[in-house]
Protein backbone atom coordinates (compact mmCIF):
# COMPACT_ATOMS: atom_id res chain seq x y z
CA UNK A 1 0.00 0.00 0.00
CA UNK A 2 1.13 3.28 -0.74
CA UNK A 3 3.14 4.93 2.16
CA UNK A 4 0.76 8.27 1.95
CA UNK A 5 -2.65 6.94 1.54
CA UNK A 6 -1.15 4.40 4.72
CA UNK A 7 -0.78 7.77 6.52
CA UNK A 8 -4.27 9.10 6.04
CA UNK A 9 -5.46 5.84 6.86
CA UNK A 10 -4.15 6.18 10.16
CA UNK A 11 -4.65 10.03 11.04
CA UNK A 12 -8.22 9.19 10.15
CA UNK A 13 -8.85 6.25 12.18
CA UNK A 14 -6.91 7.83 15.36
CA UNK A 15 -9.25 11.26 14.51
CA UNK A 16 -12.42 9.50 14.54
CA UNK A 17 -11.78 6.63 17.07
CA UNK A 18 -13.21 8.36 20.21
CA UNK A 19 -15.49 10.24 18.42
CA UNK A 20 -17.14 7.62 17.10
CA UNK A 21 -17.06 5.62 20.67
CA UNK A 22 -18.48 9.13 22.87
CA UNK A 23 -20.50 10.83 20.18
CA UNK A 24 -22.14 8.99 17.58
CA UNK A 25 -22.71 5.43 18.31
CA UNK A 26 -25.64 5.92 20.96
CA UNK A 27 -27.25 8.88 18.81
CA UNK A 28 -26.34 6.65 15.12
CA UNK A 29 -27.96 3.88 16.87
CA UNK A 30 -31.47 5.53 17.50
CA UNK A 31 -31.01 7.04 14.55
CA UNK A 32 -30.93 4.40 12.12
CA UNK A 33 -32.90 1.29 12.98
CA UNK A 34 -34.00 -1.12 9.96
CA UNK A 35 -36.30 -0.32 7.45
CA UNK A 36 -39.46 -2.15 8.97
CA UNK A 37 -41.18 -5.06 9.20
CA UNK A 38 -39.96 -8.21 8.14
CA UNK A 39 -41.14 -11.75 7.09
CA UNK A 40 -40.22 -14.12 10.10
CA UNK A 41 -42.10 -17.37 10.70
CA UNK A 42 -45.74 -18.84 10.48
CA UNK A 43 -47.34 -20.22 12.83
CA UNK A 44 -51.28 -21.39 13.57
CA UNK A 45 -54.20 -18.91 13.28
CA UNK A 46 -55.91 -18.18 16.97
CA UNK A 47 -59.27 -16.40 17.68
CA UNK A 48 -58.12 -12.60 17.57
CA UNK A 49 -55.36 -12.91 15.08
CA UNK A 50 -55.64 -10.92 12.27
CA UNK A 51 -57.15 -12.69 8.95
CA UNK A 52 -55.28 -10.16 6.57
CA UNK A 53 -51.94 -12.28 7.71
CA UNK A 54 -53.45 -15.67 6.57
CA UNK A 55 -51.24 -17.28 4.19
CA UNK A 56 -54.27 -19.10 2.01
CA UNK A 57 -51.69 -21.29 0.30
CA UNK A 58 -50.35 -23.04 3.21
CA UNK A 59 -53.78 -23.05 4.87
CA UNK A 60 -54.69 -25.29 1.79
CA UNK A 61 -51.95 -27.08 1.89
CA UNK A 62 -51.88 -27.95 5.90
CA UNK A 63 -56.27 -27.96 6.04
CA UNK A 64 -56.33 -25.02 8.74
CA UNK A 65 -55.37 -21.47 8.73
CA UNK A 66 -51.59 -20.34 9.47
CA UNK A 67 -50.70 -16.80 9.94
CA UNK A 68 -47.59 -14.90 8.75
CA UNK A 69 -45.58 -13.55 12.04
CA UNK A 70 -43.11 -10.48 11.74
CA UNK A 71 -40.32 -8.82 13.55
CA UNK A 72 -38.43 -5.73 13.30
CA UNK A 73 -35.08 -5.52 10.72
CA UNK A 74 -32.55 -4.71 13.33
CA UNK A 75 -29.95 -3.77 10.73
CA UNK A 76 -29.64 -0.77 8.61
CA UNK A 77 -28.15 -1.06 5.33
CA UNK A 78 -25.46 2.52 4.65
CA UNK A 79 -24.58 3.12 0.98
CA UNK A 80 -21.71 5.72 1.07
CA UNK A 81 -22.09 7.85 -2.21
CA UNK A 82 -18.69 9.71 -2.47
CA UNK A 83 -17.89 11.85 -5.36
CA UNK A 84 -13.86 11.51 -6.53
CA UNK A 85 -13.51 14.40 -8.75
CA UNK A 86 -10.25 17.20 -8.42
CA UNK A 87 -12.47 19.78 -7.11
CA UNK A 88 -12.16 18.09 -3.59
CA UNK A 89 -8.56 18.70 -3.96
CA UNK A 90 -9.19 22.23 -2.95
CA UNK A 91 -8.66 23.78 0.28
CA UNK A 92 -7.94 27.34 1.71
CA UNK A 93 -7.67 26.44 5.24
CA UNK A 94 -5.88 23.67 7.48
CA UNK A 95 -7.99 20.90 6.05
CA UNK A 96 -9.32 20.48 2.04
CA UNK A 97 -12.61 19.57 1.05
CA UNK A 98 -10.73 15.98 -0.21
CA UNK A 99 -9.59 15.70 3.85
CA UNK A 100 -13.55 16.19 5.18
CA UNK A 101 -14.66 14.21 2.71
CA UNK A 102 -12.31 11.13 4.11
CA UNK A 103 -13.04 11.94 7.41
CA UNK A 104 -17.17 11.96 7.18
CA UNK A 105 -16.96 8.56 4.96
CA UNK A 106 -14.95 6.96 7.91
CA UNK A 107 -16.65 8.68 10.67
CA UNK A 108 -20.21 7.02 8.61
CA UNK A 109 -18.49 3.60 8.19
CA UNK A 110 -16.77 3.10 11.40
CA UNK A 111 -20.70 4.22 13.05
CA UNK A 112 -22.13 1.36 10.51
CA UNK A 113 -19.60 -1.04 11.52
CA UNK A 114 -20.19 -0.37 15.08
CA UNK A 115 -23.06 -1.19 15.37
CA UNK A 116 -22.80 -4.15 13.04
CA UNK A 117 -25.22 -2.00 10.14
CA UNK A 118 -23.67 -3.48 6.63
CA UNK A 119 -22.14 -0.59 4.70
CA UNK A 120 -21.15 -0.57 1.13
CA UNK A 121 -19.08 2.36 -1.09
CA UNK A 122 -19.76 4.02 -4.54
CA UNK A 123 -17.10 5.79 -6.05
CA UNK A 124 -18.21 8.32 -9.09
CA UNK A 125 -16.96 10.98 -10.96
CA UNK A 126 -17.51 11.56 -14.36
CA UNK A 127 -19.43 8.06 -14.40
CA UNK A 128 -19.56 4.71 -11.92
CA UNK A 129 -16.30 4.14 -10.32
CA UNK A 130 -15.91 1.28 -7.70
CA UNK A 131 -18.46 -0.08 -5.87
CA UNK A 132 -17.91 -2.47 -2.57
CA UNK A 133 -21.49 -4.12 -1.92
CA UNK A 134 -22.72 -3.73 1.77
CA UNK A 135 -20.69 -5.78 4.03
CA UNK A 136 -20.35 -6.05 8.03
CA UNK A 137 -16.90 -5.98 10.24
CA UNK A 138 -14.33 -3.43 10.26
CA UNK A 139 -12.32 -4.76 7.33
CA UNK A 140 -15.23 -3.51 5.56
CA UNK A 141 -14.91 -0.09 6.97
CA UNK A 142 -10.80 0.45 6.72
CA UNK A 143 -11.35 -0.50 2.58
CA UNK A 144 -13.36 1.80 2.51
CA UNK A 145 -11.45 4.77 4.05
CA UNK A 146 -8.44 3.32 1.79
CA UNK A 147 -10.58 3.66 -1.05
CA UNK A 148 -11.38 7.29 -0.27
CA UNK A 149 -8.08 8.14 0.82
CA UNK A 150 -6.47 7.39 -3.01
CA UNK A 151 -5.82 10.45 -5.16
CA UNK A 152 -8.33 11.80 -6.85
CA UNK A 153 -7.80 12.18 -10.64
CA UNK A 154 -11.16 12.20 -12.72
CA UNK A 155 -11.29 15.80 -14.40
CA UNK A 156 -15.62 15.87 -14.23
CA UNK A 157 -18.09 15.47 -12.46
CA UNK A 158 -21.74 13.50 -13.47
CA UNK A 159 -23.46 12.00 -10.83
CA UNK A 160 -26.65 10.78 -13.04
CA UNK A 161 -24.87 7.53 -14.05
CA UNK A 162 -24.28 7.05 -10.53
CA UNK A 163 -28.29 7.25 -9.55
CA UNK A 164 -29.10 5.63 -12.06
CA UNK A 165 -27.02 2.35 -11.56
CA UNK A 166 -27.90 2.87 -7.36
CA UNK A 167 -31.56 2.32 -8.87
CA UNK A 168 -30.43 -0.91 -10.56
CA UNK A 169 -28.45 -2.30 -7.92
CA UNK A 170 -30.47 -1.65 -4.83
CA UNK A 171 -33.11 -3.79 -4.36
CA UNK A 172 -33.50 -3.25 -0.74
CA UNK A 173 -34.26 -0.49 1.18
CA UNK A 174 -31.34 1.46 2.00
CA UNK A 175 -29.52 4.72 3.57
CA UNK A 176 -27.85 6.14 1.06
CA UNK A 177 -25.29 9.10 1.80
CA UNK A 178 -24.71 11.17 -0.97
CA UNK A 179 -21.33 12.84 0.20
CA UNK A 180 -19.98 15.53 -2.74
CA UNK A 181 -20.05 19.44 -3.68
CA UNK A 182 -23.16 19.18 -6.09
CA UNK A 183 -21.30 21.39 -8.53
CA UNK A 184 -22.41 19.37 -11.55
CA UNK A 185 -22.66 20.89 -14.75
CA UNK A 186 -25.34 18.32 -15.98
CA UNK A 187 -29.07 18.50 -15.00
CA UNK A 188 -29.41 15.58 -12.22
CA UNK A 189 -31.99 17.03 -9.84
CA UNK A 190 -35.07 14.53 -11.75
CA UNK A 191 -32.37 11.27 -11.08
CA UNK A 192 -32.16 12.15 -7.49
CA UNK A 193 -35.85 12.31 -6.87
CA UNK A 194 -36.45 8.92 -8.32
CA UNK A 195 -34.03 7.35 -6.04
CA UNK A 196 -35.11 9.13 -3.42
CA UNK A 197 -38.52 7.77 -3.61
CA UNK A 198 -37.21 4.44 -3.03
CA UNK A 199 -34.34 5.06 -0.28
CA UNK A 200 -33.45 7.09 2.90
CA UNK A 201 -30.93 9.74 1.03
CA UNK A 202 -28.93 12.02 2.99
CA UNK A 203 -27.33 14.68 0.88
CA UNK A 204 -23.97 15.59 2.37
CA UNK A 205 -23.02 19.15 0.66
CA UNK A 206 -19.53 19.96 1.25
CA UNK A 207 -17.68 23.49 0.80
CA UNK A 208 -15.11 25.61 1.21
CA UNK A 209 -15.13 28.90 2.80
CA UNK A 210 -13.36 30.30 -0.66
CA UNK A 211 -15.95 29.23 -2.36
CA UNK A 212 -18.16 31.72 -0.57
CA UNK A 213 -16.45 34.88 -0.33
CA UNK A 214 -13.62 35.19 -2.27
CA UNK A 215 -10.90 37.82 -0.42
CA UNK A 216 -9.99 40.66 -2.70
CA UNK A 217 -6.17 39.82 -3.57
CA UNK A 218 -6.16 41.69 -6.76
CA UNK A 219 -4.89 40.22 -9.83
CA UNK A 220 -5.20 36.08 -9.42
CA UNK A 221 -4.93 33.23 -11.77
CA UNK A 222 -7.01 30.38 -10.79
CA UNK A 223 -7.30 27.25 -12.30
CA UNK A 224 -10.25 24.79 -12.30
CA UNK A 225 -9.60 21.79 -10.50
CA UNK A 226 -12.09 19.90 -13.33
CA UNK A 227 -11.31 21.62 -16.14
CA UNK A 228 -7.82 22.27 -15.95
CA UNK A 229 -8.24 25.96 -17.36
CA UNK A 230 -7.00 28.70 -16.47
CA UNK A 231 -8.52 32.54 -15.66
CA UNK A 232 -7.21 35.93 -14.48
CA UNK A 233 -9.05 37.27 -11.99
CA UNK A 234 -9.28 41.19 -10.58
CA UNK A 235 -10.83 40.38 -7.15
CA UNK A 236 -9.79 43.56 -5.71
CA UNK A 237 -12.34 44.54 -7.92
CA UNK A 238 -15.38 46.36 -6.42
CA UNK A 239 -17.29 44.55 -9.75
CA UNK A 240 -16.03 41.08 -9.34
CA UNK A 241 -16.66 40.49 -5.52
CA UNK A 242 -20.35 42.23 -6.14
CA UNK A 243 -21.06 39.27 -9.09
CA UNK A 244 -19.17 36.75 -7.53
CA UNK A 245 -21.53 36.88 -4.29
CA UNK A 246 -24.22 37.17 -6.01
CA UNK A 247 -23.60 34.42 -8.67
CA UNK A 248 -22.67 32.26 -5.48
CA UNK A 249 -25.77 32.93 -3.32
CA UNK A 250 -28.18 32.29 -6.44
CA UNK A 251 -26.35 29.28 -7.05
CA UNK A 252 -25.79 27.87 -3.36
CA UNK A 253 -29.76 28.73 -2.77
CA UNK A 254 -30.66 26.55 -6.27
CA UNK A 255 -28.33 23.53 -5.96
CA UNK A 256 -30.18 23.32 -1.95
CA UNK A 257 -33.43 23.97 -2.93
CA UNK A 258 -33.37 21.63 -5.39
CA UNK A 259 -31.53 18.94 -2.90
CA UNK A 260 -34.92 19.31 -0.21
CA UNK A 261 -36.78 19.68 -3.30
CA UNK A 262 -35.77 15.90 -4.20
CA UNK A 263 -37.51 14.64 -1.13
CA UNK A 264 -34.01 13.75 0.74
CA UNK A 265 -32.41 15.16 3.56
CA UNK A 266 -29.13 17.86 3.71
CA UNK A 267 -26.73 18.65 5.76
CA UNK A 268 -24.33 21.33 4.88
CA UNK A 269 -20.58 21.15 5.45
CA UNK A 270 -18.28 23.91 5.75
CA UNK A 271 -14.56 23.06 6.05
CA UNK A 272 -13.93 26.17 7.84
CA UNK A 273 -16.05 25.25 10.95
CA UNK A 274 -16.58 22.22 13.02
CA UNK A 275 -17.42 19.19 10.42
CA UNK A 276 -18.76 16.77 12.91
CA UNK A 277 -21.24 19.23 14.13
CA UNK A 278 -23.86 19.29 11.37
CA UNK A 279 -23.71 15.00 12.02
CA UNK A 280 -24.01 15.46 15.57
CA UNK A 281 -27.37 17.82 15.06
CA UNK A 282 -28.84 14.78 11.99
CA UNK A 283 -28.37 11.72 13.74
CA UNK A 284 -29.67 13.78 17.40
CA UNK A 285 -32.72 15.28 14.90
CA UNK A 286 -33.29 11.63 13.45
CA UNK A 287 -33.49 9.96 16.81
CA UNK A 288 -35.49 12.09 18.70
CA UNK A 289 -38.16 11.92 14.92
CA UNK A 290 -38.02 7.84 15.44
CA UNK A 291 -38.92 8.11 19.48
CA UNK A 292 -41.79 10.74 18.55
CA UNK A 293 -42.97 8.43 16.58
CA UNK A 294 -42.87 5.38 18.26
CA UNK A 295 -44.55 7.02 21.67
Amino acid sequence: MNKDILKKIRHIDIRLRRKVNDLFSGSYRSAFKGQGMVFSDFREYVHGDDVRAISWNLMARMGHPYIKTFEEEREARIILVVDVSRSFEFGSGDQSKGDALSLLTGLLAFCAQKNKDPVGLLLFAEDVGMYLPPKKGIHQAFRIVREVCRPKKSLYTDINPTLSFLQGVLKKRSYVFILSDFLFSKPWESSLRQLAKRHNVVNVAISDPLEKEFPPLGLVDVMDLESGKVKTLSTSSLFFQRDYKKALQARIKARDKALLKSGAELISIDTGKDIYAPFIQFFNRRAGARSFKSS
